[in-house]
């Protein structure tokens, strides 16, 4: 369990609510070039409101390893869509209006786009219709009458209905969640079969059981849940109650990454660079993944690609830019990967690397990182202690950070005296 919840907490993975799928209708078949840049051409200049649907998913979910996340722009062309008459189109946007992504939420306006597309028989609009009900937001609340709702269609095999009925329960913590999940899962749902890989491992509502939890964490990354490959590499690459794969675990995470999570992109890109879990190092994958992770938000993915800068490998040597990027993560990050970038900075003014040294701001650095749970932070913090190096000499404050360092695993410090 213990582990498990280890690699959780690395990837900031958790049962995620549904979403529209891209289409698939004629218009999309039609075009010559449904790349990214042929969907651009299609809507922007014939007006495909197909292609603009297609495009906008792709942008909402930073689907493909060239494409970045840009849901201001997504929630633009599905608007666009929309405006066209797109449902499919009408279905996204209130869906990004309700959650406010990429856009002002807007719960009313998103109850009114799911109420227009329901009443024409788009499943999709229909779960979020009841939604809204459930919620009472945008329309007076209404869980009686949202929950029939949803109950009805989910045993009319409605995936969408399913997997928002189970969503809902889980909101509340209701163990009622788990019938509704799974029933969504066998429908085909990704994010449904997520989530009950998720329950299924840890025992939350069922019986613990570790091989089929990871069973229906596989089928929702084969139905391309991008959290759910990166839960089963980070899973392999760590051999967490399950046989370490590092061959498996590199395509389960490059696969995780191009669907859009960029947590797999960090780990992916860390494991490649340093040969960890021992993957086969390959710095020219690691430096994509890492600028990929990077240039969407993931600020421990930008600490790692600055270490690749920094040594020169997958991209041409450049300490300037190494540092600028472990700044990045360390002021702009608050969670554990971020440490990552203050031990790294930390790195370069205690040694003077592309910086003047300076022993004392190290030791802020190090502090900071030890903060965010990074033991190595903690253990080097210890040692200036020890030495009085660049802080006041005192054993006591070093024989507390090497505690704390051994605590966070940092085996060095596990073996100081």
């Amino acid at each position: 369990m213990r582990g498990f919840i280890v690699v959780m907490l690395v990837l900031g993975c958790g049962p995620t609510p549904i979403t529209p799928s891209s289409p698939r209708g004629p218009g999309l078949m039609n075009l010559d070039d449904t790349s990214p840049a042929g969907l651009t051409v299609a809507c922007d200049k014939a007006k495909n409101s197909t292609a603009c649907v297609a495009l906008g998913g792709l942008l909402h979910g930073a689907i493909g390893r060239d494409v970045d996340l840009d849901r201001t722009r997504a929630a633009a062309l599905f608007h666009t869509a929309c405006e066209l008459g797109n449902l499919d189109g009408c279905v996204w946007r209130g869906w990004v209006l309700w959650k406010g992504e990429g856009v002002m939420r807007d719960p009313t306006e998103a109850f009114r786009l799911f109420e227009l597309t329901c009443k024409a028989k788009i499943d999709r609009a229909c779960a979020g219709l009841a939604t809204i009900k459930w919620h009472g937001e945008g329309t007076p609340k209404d869980v009686a009458g949202a929950t029939t709702m949803l109950e009805n269609q989910c045993l009319r095999d409605d995936r969408e209905a399913c997997t928002a009925m189970a969503d809902l329960y889980l909101e509340s913590q209701d163990p009622k969640a788990v019938p509704w999940a799974t029933r969504a899962c066998k429908l085909a749902s990704k994010e449904a079969c997520f989530t009950l890989g998720l329950l299924t491992y840890t025992g939350v509502g069922m019986p613990a059981d570790v091989a089929k939890g990871f069973e229906l964490l596989t089928r929702a990354c084969h139905l391309g849940h991008a959290d759910g490959c990166a839960t089963l590499g980070a899973s392999l690459l760590a051999g967490h109650n399950i046989a370490a794969d590092p061959v498996e675990a590199v395509r389960m995470l490059e696969r995780g990454c191009a669907l859009g999570s960029f947590k797999a992109c960090r780990v992916v890109a860390m494991a490649q660079l340093t040969g960890q879990g021992n993957v086969a190092i390959d710095a020219d994958a690691s430096a994509k993944a890492g600028k990929r992770a990077c240039t969407n938000g993931d600020l421990g993915g930008c600490a790692i690609l600055g270490l690749s800068y920094r040594q020169g490998v997958g991209v041409a040597k450049d300490l300037t830019r190494a540092n600028e990027l472990f700044g990045k993560a360390c002021e702009k990050g608050i969670g554990e990967s971020d440490g990552a970038g203050c031990y790294y900075l930390a790195e370069s003014y205690y040694q003077g690397i592309g910086v003047a040294q300076d022993r004392v701001k190290a030791a802020e650095l190090f502090a900071k990182a030890c903060g965010r749970r990074w033991g190595e932070g903690c253990a080097m913090l210890a040692d200036q202690h020890v030495h009085g190096d660049g802080v006041p000499l005192d054993q006591s404050k070093a024989d507390e950070f090497f505690e704390r360092a051994c605590e966070l695993g940092d085996e060095r410090a596990c073996k100081t005296p």
